[in-house]
């Protein structure tokens, strides 16, 4: 694999807050992304999230490039649970995965991070987000007619507490659980072999492994970025062009933690 671009950042600017990582070495490309926290608890003195990422990410370390997808994926899953069990944590931290297994020209999805193959960009967007950032960006609307400022919202999210609630039941109905609106996660509870997305990638190909902190992939992380900064300057609440189940909070760099991966198999 030949590494073209690679960049993760935090959407508060500090990294050690970034629930997104990234790991290319050996025979894998990959780009993980922690589930943002509904409820704001920490854990082991990090985010739900960051705490999947980093046990992740050194699984990855331990895992064979000879196993099939179902195989490799539920060896991840595994050393998330036992880290779970081991600290007896009764919440399950979640991440959506993207794998890229070159010895077996593999490119393993597993949760919402986009990615692309030779310039063609898939992504998987979820109906219960959809249905979330319309009422989110419906009361943030209403707030600014009635005479709030950006900033004050920036600082206190009211839309998102709007929602919050709706989000923390379908977490809890839905992820990682098959049947209508389930949705593959990365969360300790096993892995569910109908959600698992695999593409055959051919030898010469570029391939791009991101996570949803960007709205859209370009060909160069310069050009993903250029658009991203684009858009925040014009939508910095997300309720029009950025809409989502949250915004920039005040200080903060960005809605989203962010990661991009370019490479050529």
């Amino acid at each position: 694999m030949k590494l073209l671009d690679i960049f993760t950042e935090s959407k508060s600017g500090n990294p050690t807050f970034n629930e997104d990582g990234v790991y290319f070495k050996a025979s894998f490309a990959v780009v993980i992304d922690g589930t943002t926290t509904k409820d704001g608890k920490l854990f082991c003195g990090m985010y739900g999230g960051r705490f999947a990422m980093q046990v992740i990410t050194e699984a990855m370390s331990s895992i064979s490039e000879s196993y099939e997808p179902y195989r490799l994926l539920k060896e991840i899953n595994n050393a998330l649970a036992l880290e779970l069990e081991s600290k007896n944590l009764e919440f399950s931290p979640s991440a959506g995965i993207l794998i890229y297994n070159d010895a077996r020209k593999e490119l393993i999805s597993y949760g919402d991070n986009p990615y692309s193959i030779n310039g063609k960009e898939y992504r998987l967007v979820k109906e219960s987000d959809k249905i979330a950032s319309n009422k989110r960006a419906e009361t943030i609307k209403a707030l600014l007619r009635s005479g709030m400022t950006v900033e004050e919202i920036q600082k206190n999210d009211l839309g998102r507490k709007e929602i919050i609630g709706y989000l923390k039941e379908i977490s809890e109905k839905c992820a990682n659980v098959e049947q209508e609106n389930g949705y593959p996660v990365i969360n300790g509870k096993g892995i569910i072999e109908s959600f698992i997305k695999v593409h055959k990638i051919e030898a010469g190909s570029e391939l791009i492994l991101a996570s949803d902190g960007y709205p859209k992939l370009f060909g160069t992380l310069s050009e993903t970025e250029f658009y991203l900064q684009k858009l925040l300057k014009k939508d910095v609440l997300c309720i029009e062009e950025l809409q989502g189940t949250k915004g920039v909070a005040f200080g903060n760099v960005s809605f989203d933690d962010r990661s991009y991966l370019r490479f050529v198999t």
